[in-house]
């Protein structure tokens, strides 16, 4: 039993304690209320309702917004002084208005600090009745105690009103400094409008450059665009089968023609040209154009194509405009007409040489220009030279100019002038295993 009585007669003792700390709060602590440096009221302690009253309108904690008339002017003086000086303040002859009637009050401010914030405590004290002086019933007030409690109100007034015109004085100084940077600051502001005024110029100028080197640039790029799909139709009406390679022989761009001879697409363009398969026999097409870019000048190739058709190969160098070798580029012409021609002449040819080795006579046949263009084998054995000393050469120059003498001369001649047929022209000529012999 006497284990368990302990806790509750614990319990008792402290509701005891914060009863009896309530009454005397209620009868003997002052009115107090702590604020903060915003006048706002944080905590309220003792009979504040005899000084402060909620105000009508939106809802404040503004502790002056809540003193009651006559009460405002000397609490604001007292918490001024209080925060200027840092020190505990006393104001006296204050007087606030409560049930129809002034009361006397003292006003003290205690500056307090709370986990580093500074703040203030307000307490509000109801002065003393003024006794009178003792004697008859029917005597006068001690005039005495009456102008010394005037003067006391004096000096007190007198002190609000130095505090007041220091800290208008204060405010004057405060108000110049603002004014003096709300000038600094003007000026500033000019000067950046003035600069901002020559920038949006500057702005304006450049805008109106860029609208003209855009237009420039609009007509170069239409002027590029009409001269590539003029070259576009130039290879691609040319029929021209065409390579452009770069510096490391990877394709850069092609005819339509060239896709007869290279197994080439869109999707080819930058692949090397080793990689692609081919239609033609040109096995010296790598290395001759890996010379070109060695700033060699290989000899045009023919080359026959996979269908029969043949081509002359040619490479050039691909220069820049600073004249720097960027690549080459490769052109294959159709020569098969002209390959076919030169077939058919060789024919010829060989025939009319057939034709003519069978004459037993010795007989030559000269061009325009009266160059032996062939002879008989008798023409051959008959004056003992060989083809290399007579194909290619005029007659009288013929085996260093042993036929160089006066009569086929004026034959030679009377051809050069013209005649056309000359008939039974008889030269006697020696010849190297027979002697002198005369020919017609």
């Amino acid at each position: 039993m006497a284990g368990t009585d302990a806790p509750g007669r614990s319990s008792r003792l402290q509701r005891a304690r914060d009863f009896t700390q309530q009454l005397l709060l209620a009868s003997y602590a002052p009115a107090s209320v702590l604020i903060n440096r915003k006048h706002e009221c944080l905590y309220f302690s003792g009979p504040t309702d005899r000084y402060l009253r909620v105000a009508a309108g939106e809802p404040s904690r503004d502790l002056f917004a809540m003193a009651r008339e006559g009460l405002r002017d000397k609490l604001r003086a007292a918490i001024r002084q209080a925060s200027r000086e840092q020190a505990r303040t006393i104001v006296t002859g204050a007087q606030a208005s409560y049930a129809g009637s002034a009361v006397a009050v003292r006003i003290e401010v205690h500056p307090v600090q709370r986990e580093g914030e500074e703040l203030l405590l307000v307490s509000i004290f109801d002065e003393p009745e003024r006794e009178p002086r003792s004697g008859r019933p029917d005597e006068p007030p001690n005039d005495l105690s009456r102008i010394a409690e005037l003067e006391q109100e004096l000096d007190a007034t007198r002190k609000e009103l130095q505090n007041a015109i220091h800290e208008l004085e204060i405010a004057n100084e405060e108000q110049k400094a603002v004014n003096q940077e709300a000038m600094s600051a003007n000026e500033e502001f000019q000067s950046t409008n003035e600069e901002l005024m020559t920038s949006r110029e500057e702005l304006q100028s450049l805008n109106e450059e860029l609208t003209a080197l855009n237009s420039q640039l609009q007509e170069t790029l239409e002027r590029q665009r009409s001269t590539s799909n003029d070259l576009q139709n130039i290879l691609d009406s040319s029929g021209v089968a065409t390579l452009f390679l770069d510096s490391d022989l990877n394709i850069r761009f092609f005819t339509p023609a060239a896709k007869s001879l290279f197994r080439v697409i869109a999707t080819d363009i930058g692949r090397p040209l080793a990689d692609l398969a081919r239609r033609i026999n040109d096995t010296r097409l790598l290395a001759d154009a890996g010379m070109v870019l060695a700033g060699e000048v290989p000899a045009n190739r023919e080359v026959e194509a996979d269908n029969g058709a043949w081509y002359i190969r040619r490479i050039l160098p691909y220069r820049t405009q600073d004249a720097r070798v960027a690549g080459v580029v490769i052109t294959f012409a159709d020569i098969s007409e002209r390959k076919t021609a030169e077939r058919a002449i060789e024919a010829a040819q060989s025939y009319s040489d057939s034709i003519i080795n069978t004459v037993r006579q010795p007989l030559v046949v000269l061009d325009e220009a009266l160059y032996v263009i062939s002879a008989s084998r008798s023409f051959y054995s008959t004056f003992s030279v060989e083809p290399e000393q007579t194909v290619g050469r005029q007659l009288d120059a013929v085996d260093d100019g042993r036929l160089d003498i006066a009569a086929l001369r004026g034959f030679l001649d009377r051809l050069r002038l013209g005649e056309g047929v000359i008939e039974d022209r008889e030269i006697d000529v020696e010849l190297p295993s027979r002697g002198m012999r005369s020919l017609l």
